[in-house]
């Protein structure tokens, strides 16, 4: 019979990338039995052995409501590990140790600098409660088996933690017959007018979208065949309302396109007619110390890049040459910064979208290479032989 894991979320949604493209799945198809927690509906195509526990949709404050459920479940429910992701889910993570299961968090963000910089948190509670799980991951470092971290950079604050594996959050390797840097889909890319520019991820204010916006508008008169396709989901209904103001100032507002949440295994296709990705985020320090997964996804893809000007952000597009570089938070740096690159011309676009993609492929940044380091992870703590402190 297979090792049994369950993987814990009161607020990821079933089709989150790394939560159940990865973690889960992952997990599943290196022959565990997995039973993963979210909300929403499970994307199709799952492994068999990968059940889901859909959870009703609930505001953030209500989830909390979830989390008895989940330590019920993580003591009743016979599993050999328990993995637990976003913050809430910690203080689960620890009563379960205390009963003496093994458990594994996995770190996918600097999630006390994520809380004192929330934008739907109210401003009063956010330095406290920041306080207080900096006090909560002090004790998971030293209370849990081992901890799982998605950027090089968290390993600091583990520093007292029994094991620190890096996971990092790589994209899944394409099939060998995908490859969108060159042939048929790079010839049809690059003969569309333009620029044509995409974002993929959460559509939060931190995320810069609004900046973009209205980045394109300050474009117009110079690039009259500008697009912008927003692919992500907008969990905040002031902020889509926002984004809506600042669409309409536009000239031509549809230029904006609000795709909404993609499927994950649909997400190729929107790139096949993008020209150049972006990276708008604020420069706040839980942002600061990632690689930003979508770069690689935008590497993929074979689409150059603008980025904020930050030197972890800019490893990818320096070492392959591959895009430009803008302050973040400054539409008229980023307009010139998307003119600048627009103006490579589509000869030197596709050159530098095929190095992007080449060194990725060189350097075998990939989810498979991770996935099994995870899978060896879990089956050291199962089996109670995690070393000790690194």
């Amino acid at each position: 019979m297979s090792q049994r894991i369950l993987i814990l979320s009161t607020v990821h949604s079933l089709g989150h990338p790394r939560h159940t493209m990865k973690l889960g799945k992952g997990l599943a198809e290196a022959g565990f039995s997995v039973e993963l927690w979210g909300r929403g509906a499970p994307p199709e195509g799952l492994p068999e052995n990968l059940k889901c526990r859909e959870l009703p949709k609930r505001g953030k404050w209500t989830r909390l409501l979830d989390l008895p459920e989940a330590f019920l479940r993580g003591i009743q429910g016979g599993h050999d590990l328990v993995i637990v992701v976003p913050p809430e889910t910690v203080p689960v993570g620890l009563l379960l140790r205390l009963f003496g299961k093994k458990v594994i968090w996995d770190v996918e963000e600097d999630s006390a600098s994520a809380i004192e910089h929330s934008d739907w948190m109210p401003e009063e509670l956010r330095k406290p409660i920041a306080s207080i799980f900096r006090w909560v991951e002090r004790m998971a470092a030293r209370l849990l088996p081992a901890i799982s971290i998605a950027e090089e950079g968290y390993r600091p604050r583990f520093k007292h933690a029994k094991r620190v594996e890096v996971i990092h959050n790589y994209p899944p390797r394409p099939p060998k017959k995908q490859n969108l840097s060159r042939g048929a889909t790079a010839k049809e890319r690059w003969s569309l007018p333009g620029p044509r520019l995409v974002y993929v991820g959460s559509v939060t204010e931190h995320r810069g979208i609004i900046e973009a916006i209205r980045s394109v508008e300050l474009l117009e008169d110079a690039l009259p065949d500008i697009q912008l396709d927003i692919l992500g989901g907008i969990p905040q209904a002031d902020y889509y309302s926002r984004i809506m103001v600042a669409r309409s100032r536009l000239i031509k507002p549809e230029r904006i396109v609000l795709h909404g949440q993609v499927n994950f295994n649909d997400l190729s296709k929107h790139l096949e007619t993008a020209q150049i990705g972006l990276l708008p985020l604020w420069p706040q320090p839980n942002h600061l110390v990632s690689l930003q997964t979508k770069l690689f996804e935008y590497a993929l893809a074979g689409l150059p890049t603008v980025v904020g000007d930050v030197p972890l952000w800019r490893t990818l597009m320096d070492a392959s040459k591959s895009g430009e570089a803008a302050e973040p938070r400054n539409p008229q740096e980023w307009a010139d910064a998307i003119q600048r690159l627009w103006g490579w011309g589509p000869r030197k676009l596709a050159e530098a979208g095929r190095r992007a993609h080449d060194l990725v492929m060189e350097k075998e940044w990939f989810w498979d290479v991770e996935r099994a380091r995870l899978a060896a992870l879990c089956t050291e703590v199962i089996e109670g032989k995690a070393p000790g402190k690194e």
